[in-house]
């Protein structure tokens, strides 16, 4: 066991560790307008899914908008389909002259979330941004 050999306790202290607690996101216009335009974006896709070759697989499917600072340049977006297929979707937010623009970047997918272990990186990640979800739409 480290550390091995004569040593001498100098001193000691106690540490106490809070319990995590959710972080506090806020909420201003300027972030309404940041969420509208994600929105937006997530009703097209919505709309792709109803017209694709799968989409009776995506129909009843729901959309989580993940919480996020108004300084962030991005969004976090999961889609969840009733077998259990996520996909997990981000977006870059962009303003211009006051006007947010939404520009998806490759996400992934993954099969059968809830057969995943919690604590396992990208089912803990989406534990928590869909349970804490500034919006949650229905694609149909």
């Amino acid at each position: 066991m480290y550390p091995v050999g004569n040593y001498e306790t100098v001193s000691s202290f106690t540490l106490e560790i809070e319990e995590p607690h959710q972080p506090d996101f806020g909420m201003s216009p300027r972030k309404e307008k940041m969420i509208q335009a994600t929105e937006e974006a997530v009703r097209g896709i919505c709309k792709d899914f109803a017209s694709g070759t799968e989409s009776n697989l995506w129909r009843g499917s729901k959309a989580y908008i993940a919480d996020f600072y108004e300084y962030e340049e991005g969004v976090e977006v999961w889609f969840v389909r009733q077998d259990g297929y996520v996909w997990y979707f981000p977006f870059q937010i962009t303003e211009k002259n006051g006007v947010f623009e939404t520009q998806g970047i490759k996400g992934f997918g993954i099969d059968h979330m809830e057969d995943l272990d919690p604590m396992m990186p990208g089912r803990f990640m989406f534990d928590k941004q869909t349970s804490s979800a500034v919006r949650q739409l229905e694609c149909n």
